[in-house]
């Protein structure tokens, strides 16, 4: 027996692989962090952008959560149950990058409030929407998921 293992990636220092839905997840986020400041930019640092980034952010929480779903059956297909995760790892993916891209709005928030400019932000109102936007992701993943699950 040879202890010749090929190099994997996607292994954490445990040994264990990161799920897929998580890895594309944060490339989703990131993607996100990038569209966000891209806009800060053309609108001058106010924030009329941010209802186009929310379009483009349901878009996102589709493609991400469809290429993750497909991507967790790529690297199970030669398993007996290549069907398993499918739907979780897209579902995975769009929450993740929800949570990532409020993490930014209210970090964005903290620091344009701490160099002077007027930030508005109603709690309970933050929430709500928070919420709400967690269950599109949601939504939004686990559609794309299942849409591959229907495709095999």
């Amino acid at each position: 027996m040879s202890s010749y293992e090929p190099f994997d990636p996607y292994k954490n220092q445990d040994g264990r692989r990161v799920h897929t839905g998580f890895r594309l997840g944060m490339v989703g986020g990131l993607l996100m962090w990038g569209i966000h400041l891209i806009l800060l930019l053309v609108f001058q640092g106010t924030n009329q952008g941010d209802f186009l980034a929310w379009g483009i952010q349901l878009f996102i929480y589709f493609f991400i959560g469809r290429a993750a779903a497909q991507k967790h059956y790529d690297d199970q297909i030669d398993q007996l149950e290549a069907l398993s995760g499918v739907q979780g790892a897209g579902t995975g993916a769009a929450l993740v990058t929800s949570i990532l891209v409020w993490v930014f709005i209210i970090l964005r928030g903290i620091v344009r409030d701490a160099v002077g400019f007027m930030v508005l932000v109603d709690p309970i109102g933050l929430f709500c929407i928070v919420v709400i936007d967690v269950l599109i992701a949601l939504g939004l993943g686990s559609w794309a998921g299942k849409a591959i699950v229907r495709k095999y």
